[in-house]
């Protein structure tokens, strides 16, 4: 287990190409949240993106502008110590003689790695908490979706017509299309720190903790949950010890992700809970938890 704290904010969200300044009611919607963050009122104007960003009617110059807006509110919302009022994903919690970050994730049912809550409250240590301490506890859960032909991983929270986008993240696919599509569950017991792993195609086998492992640091298995990809095996989203193969179609068919953003979706993705919709390459990815 890490003894230092992680990144705060897992990483720059991808920027739009050009900010969109239309006047159409979808661009009004942003000029609203602009206005609302202006007034200090983020959990409404996130609200507010999120829905857009659903509606299904943004153009891309839209999209990438509400996406690049809402990454940089849950910068704060989110990633930060801080407790925004009104926030509904958002809980504190007081430490107790005791008490340690896994006990408290146990105890209060939150949908997140105990890793999550040391990395959001800047803990350099996970065994820095002390009595009487107040800890910022998001609550959960998370899902994401896959695109495929913009390689992108899209990151929301929580459920329903509540649910909002978090932030996105460049991912790298599988050669010649290979990437299974559908809903998936992240399966249980499936979550692993430095895994072991034998390539199925030369037999050659990694041991934990060895650097020239493939996968990185960490693997989340998920399985199917669709009638056509319920027999998918071996299929998960893991990190890379090759930074230059994110964003393009290298991989056996898994979803990779570069160092530092792993760490935050291993923390996030809850097992059993967690799902993620990957598109077929054809379609635009529908909102995993909705």
């Amino acid at each position: 287990m890490p003894a230092s704290a992680p990144t705060t904010v897992a990483t720059t969200p991808i920027a739009p190409e050009t900010n969109f300044f239309g006047g159409t009611s979808e661009a009004s919607s942003i000029q609203q949240a602009r206005q609302l963050l202006g007034e200090d009122r983020p959990v409404e104007a996130r609200a507010l993106l999120s829905n857009a960003l659903g509606s299904g009617t943004l153009t891309p110059a839209q999209l990438d502008e509400a996406r690049y807006m809402l990454a940089s509110i849950n910068d704060r919302l989110v990633f930060s110590p801080e407790v925004v009022p009104g926030d509904p994903f958002v809980t504190t919690y007081t430490v107790k003689k005791g008490d340690s970050l896994a006990r408290i994730v146990k105890s209060l049912g939150v949908q997140v790695d105990w890793r999550f809550i040391q990395r959001v409250n800047g803990l350099s240590r996970p065994n820095q908490i002390r009595p009487g301490q107040t800890l910022k506890i998001v609550t959960g859960p998370f899902h994401a979706s896959v695109e495929r032909n913009s390689h992108r991983l899209d990151l929301y929270l929580g459920e329903g017509s509540n649910e909002v986008f978090v932030r996105n993240f460049l991912v790298g696919l599988g050669e010649h299309g290979c990437t299974p599509s559908g809903m998936f569950r992240v399966r249980r017991n499936s979550k692993l720190v430095n895994p072991p792993w034998t390539n199925p195609r030369t037999r050659e086998h990694y041991a934990a903790n060895d650097p020239d492992n493939p996968i990185g640091e960490f693997w989340l298995g998920l399985e199917g949950i669709d009638d056509h990809n319920q027999q998918e095996a071996g299929f998960g989203i893991h990190g890379t010890i090759d930074p230059g193969s994110i964003g393009r179609n290298e991989s056996m068919g898994c979803v990779r992700m570069r160092t530092g953003e792993i760490d935050m979706i291993y923390e996030v993705l809850t097992e059993g809970v967690s799902t993620i919709w990957v598109d077929n390459g054809l379609q635009a990815a529908q909102v995993p938890g909705g």
